[in-house]
């Protein structure tokens, strides 16, 4: 709906990176298992 928008209403097109929410995910877990020195869980697996 908000990209209909701007392109009907003649504004260029909203550019933004992709974000890989698995490797934001991962690097967090082995932080805090760095900080806390607990193991971090498994990832998880299949589409969400």
């Amino acid at each position: 709906i908000i990209a209909e928008i701007t392109r009907e209403g003649g504004f260029p097109p909203l550019l933004i990176d992709p974000v890989d929410f698995v490797q934001l995910y991962q690097s967090q877990y082995q932080r805090a298992a760095a900080e806390g020195g607990q193991t971090p869980p498994a990832a998880p697996t299949g589409q969400a």
